[in-house]
């Protein structure tokens, strides 16, 4: 809907970076298909420069990734944050880590020693 992006950009103008903004537009690009995919790809990526500790913007982030059948990146991503160790507090963080990392190696390509071996260094 036209109407519905032109009231989230101009509430994104008077209130940059808040939450309600970013869900509004995650809402509207997640409707919009694979031509949605990329321009919610990037706004991810901008919420999680703004805010890194924020477990729905990672969460959706992993998701996206293993949607897309990206699950090596998905991996990387849950690595990475765990790393970083912001997000120790998310029982909703730590339950698409566990699901990303399941799927990851039930995949029949590598054996599991070898995908978590790589990914770990």
């Amino acid at each position: 809907d036209i109407r519905a992006e032109f009231w989230v950009e101009k509430a994104a103008k008077l209130m940059p970076g808040h939450p309600a903004i970013y869900n509004l537009k995650e809402s509207l690009l997640s409707r919009q298909g694979q031509q949605g995919w990329n321009q919610l790809f990037d706004l991810l990526q901008a919420e999680l420069a703004a805010r890194p500790a924020d477990a729905h913007v990672n969460v959706k982030m992993v998701q996206l990734f293993c949607q897309d059948g990206r699950l090596d990146e998905a991996v990387k991503h849950c690595l990475a944050a765990e790393k970083r160790g912001l997000l120790r507090n998310s029982l909703d963080w730590y339950t698409v880590v566990l699901t990303t990392l399941q799927e990851y190696l039930d995949q029949p390509s590598v054996s599991s020693n070898e995908k978590m071996y790589r990914h770990l260094q």
